[in-house]
């Protein structure tokens, strides 16, 4: 799949579109907040025990492009489980969205529009930070 790939506590979100859609720089915006990346530009979607999961190409670098300043080495996260895709095509204009999914080898995954708003990298982030909270209380 043609995306960038952030995780928080095992839960993956994965930012697909083109190249200088900008997902390398949503996920340093995410990064900055404490996500680990998992891959740039290029990730590996597969099924596992009923979960999709992410991971770096073994062929990809441990590496992300910051434009205007070069590709930085950053220490990569496992695979995770996708909990969510952010189309970096569409910019999102509802104040409050409707509920959208988009299917990822027969599974249906939360998605998310992009949106050109200061706060949209937090709201990424605290909705990863939440994904790893319910799964923490369904293993209780």
């Amino acid at each position: 799949m043609h995306g960038t790939a952030v995780a928080l506590d095992g839960h993956a979100a994965i930012l697909r579109g083109p190249s200088s859609s900008g997902k390398s720089s949503l996920a340093l915006h995410l990064m900055a907040l404490g996500c680990d990346l998992i891959c740039d530009d290029q990730s590996e979607v597969l099924s596992d025990s009923g979960h999709l999961v992410v991971r770096r190409p073994i062929s990809l670098p441990t590496l992300i492009e910051a434009r205007h300043f070069g590709l930085i080495d950053v220490q990569q996260s496992s695979p995770a489980r996708v909990s969510l895709v952010v189309d970096m095509v569409i910019a999102e204009d509802a104040r409050s969205p409707e509920d959208r999914t988009c299917e990822i080898l027969g599974q249906n995954v939360p998605l998310k529009q992009r949106a050109d708003t200061l706060h949209f990298p937090y709201a990424l982030f605290h909705y990863l930070k939440r994904q790893s909270i319910l799964a923490m209380d369904m293993d209780r």
